[in-house]
């Protein structure tokens, strides 16, 4: 699946320091288990990072938008965090 198939490829990246991964239920467990599995050769890496290089930027610091409480990022960040609050 392409989350499996994008967080192999950050854990790949020599650059990257880590990723956090999260498991809601145990089908997400056994997916994460399943992403050191994947085996990406240089090609695939080379596919994602041309498809990296077309994707916009953000302009500015990516948590302003979240911390925006009336724009439509900041409003899923506030639901998805006060959702057990309900």
């Amino acid at each position: 699946d392409i989350a499996s198939i994008a967080s192999a490829a950050l854990v790949a990246r020599p650059q990257d320091a880590g990723v956090i991964f999260g498991a809601g239920n145990r089908d997400h467990l056994d997916a994460n288990l399943r992403i050191g599995q994947v085996d990406l050769d240089a090609g695939d890496m080379a596919e994602i990072d041309a498809v990296l290089g077309r994707a916009s930027q953000l302009d500015g610091d990516a948590y302003e938008l979240e911390r925006d409480c009336h724009g439509q990022h900041g409003s899923i960040m506030k639901d998805i965090l006060n959702k057990d609050e309900a």
